[in-house]
Order: structure tokens, then C-alpha cells, then sequence
């Protein structure tokens, strides 16, 4: 009997570490406008793992200017109640991130990614004001790419939530996206267009969502330019469009099937003020002709 309790006790000794490394931890980072891969810049002193969830609280910048040294299981951007300070994070390089991406997710929060180069995974939840009430989020990818093969984006499901594509550098993807009532995805094009947002499943717009597309750089002559393209679309953004420095361009909002994009049109009062001078020129020609 001994021996058989004593077999007992080792098994379960065994078994403890085990489930003690299985735990997630938190780690926060400790200082602002530190680097993600500087073991010092994290409070204790370690860079978050595989197991870890990584938060940037309030008043907190962190920069990835080298790929993340491991993947993560979580990462929290703006994780505290805070008035005017932001979470922010600079994304440069690589980082992993096994479930969740959540910005401004305490409640009253406020957070900010800005995504330039390197790649951004994430596995299940990209969440954009989208956790808690009474918070201010907003993530801009200028170039890399932001890649969720089998996660959701969801923007402005609880509160203010930015979501801000600028040029056509980028690569966007995910399963699917939630665009709740208090988001608003923008789209600052480049002189030829803008990368657009690929959802392999759904698009989900609620009413009051906004959509704002920048035309101040475009030079393009393109018939069309392709701002989100699903699998299916449910729900409009119907008379929250804004269009911005199109200059003689009058662009319109278009959905076929699961694209959703904008036709550049020339403006009607320009083009017919256009014909109207040109038959003007033609009278006078056939005036003096006559004459």
C-alpha cells in the first residue's frame, strides 16, 4: 500500500509543473516609446511568450522595429480607464498572436495601433472598441499585412472605433468583419487606388456605421476601386458616405454581390458644362463660316 501511494504522489508531482506552465501570465510593458524585443522595457524584466498576454496600458508606446522574438497568446492596447492618455503600439516587423487582439479594451480606455510594415496575425478576435463601453480605438495599416485566416475584425461594436486603410501598400485579410454603430472605416487612397479589405466568410455593416473614403492623393483613372470584398455583405452604410478632395470627381458608392466600392465618376455639372462649350465653339465656327 506503500508503494502504491507513493507511485500516486510522483504522478501528481509531475503533473503540476506542467499545468503551472500552461497558465497564461500577464506581462505589461514599463516604459513609453521602449522596444518590444528589450527584455528590460517589460515590467520583471521578460519579453512576453507564448503564453503570455502582452498589455500596453495607458501612457504606455511600444515599438516593433524587429519580428517579435516568440508568439503571443493575447494582446491588450490601451487596457485602462484614462481620459486623454492612449495605449499605443508601432508595428514594424512581425508579431504573432495565437486568439486576441483587443484595442481600448478596459472600459473607459483608449488605444492605438499603427501598422507599417511586418506582419500582424491574429487567430480568433481582432477587436477594435469592441470589449467594453466608453472606449476610443482606432488601428491604420499604411503597409504589411494584417492576416486573420480564421478570426473576425470587429470595429465599434461597444463604442468609437477607427479602422483607417491609407495607400496601397498593405495586404488585409481575415474570416470575417463586424462593423457595429459607432465604427467608422476610412480609406485614404493612393494616387492609384487603395488595398482593399479581404473577408474570406461574411461582412456584417450595422446602421449607423460610417464610411469615409479620401480621394486626396488619387490621380487614377480607374473605373472602379475595390475598398472590401466578401464573401456576402449584410447591412448598409446607407447615408453615412462621406467623400472627401475628389476635386471634378464625383464618386459613388457601389455594391456588386460581395464587393463593395467606389466608382469615380466625372461630375455631371462639369461634363455638361464641358458640351455646352463645345457646341458653343462649333456655333461660333459655323457663323463665321457663313460669314
Amino acid at each position: 500500500m506503500k508503494t502504491t501511494k507513493l507511485l500516486i504522489t510522483s504522478s501528481m508531482l509531475a503533473i503540476l509543473p506542467i499545468a503551472a506552465h500552461a497558465q497564461t501570465i500577464s506581462i505589461s510593458f514599463g516604459v513609453d516609446g521602449g522596444d518590444w524585443n528589450v527584455p528590460s522595457d517589460w515590467q520583471g524584466g521578460v519579453i512576453p511568450g507564448e503564453l503570455a498576454t502582452a498589455i500596453i496600458n495607458n501612457s504606455r508606446t511600444a515599438n516593433i522595429t524587429t519580428n517579435a522574438v516568440s508568439p503571443i497568446t493575447t494582446l491588450r492596447v490601451g487596457n485602462q480607464n484614462h481620459a486623454t492618455q492612449f495605449g499605443a503600439l508601432n508595428v514594424g516587423a512581425d508579431l504573432e498572436v495565437s486568439s486576441n487582439i483587443q484595442i481600448a479594451s478596459g472600459e473607459n480606455s483608449k488605444g492605438s495601433i499603427n501598422h507599417t510594415s511586418g506582419m500582424l496575425s491574429f487567430g480568433n478576435n481582432f477587436q477594435i472598441s469592441a470589449v467594453n463601453p466608453g472606449t476610443d480605438a482606432s488601428y491604420t495599416i499604411s503597409g504589411g499585412t494584417l492576416s486573420g485566416p480564421t478570426g473576425n475584425i470587429a470595429v465599434g461594436t461597444t463604442s468609437t472605433g477607427l479602422f483607417h486603410v491609407i495607400g496601397n501598400d498593405a495586404s488585409i485579410s481575415a474570416n470575417s468583419m463586424n462593423i457595429g454603430a459607432t465604427a467608422t472605416i476610412r480609406f485614404s487612397l493612393a494616387d492609384i487606388g487603395v488595398s482593399k479589405i479581404e473577408l474570406a466568410a461574411g461582412l456584417n455593416i450595422s446602421d449607423g456605421a460610417n464610411l469615409v473614403v479620401d480621394g486626396s492623393s488619387y490621380q487614377g483613372t480607374l473605373e472602379s476601386i475595390t475598398l472590401i470584398q466578401a464573401a456576402t455583405i449584410n447591412g448598409n452604410f446607407g447615408q453615412n458616405v462621406t467623400f472627401e478632395n475628389f476635386g471634378e470627381l464625383n464618386p459613388q458608392l457601389s455594391q456588386v454581390g460581395g464587393s463593395l466600392m467606389v466608382i469615380p465618376e466625372p461630375r455631371v455639372y462639369g461634363l455638361a458644362f464641358g458640351l455646352l462649350a463645345l457646341a458653343w465653339i462649333v456655333g461660333r465656327r459655323r457663323i463665321a463660316v457663313r460669314s
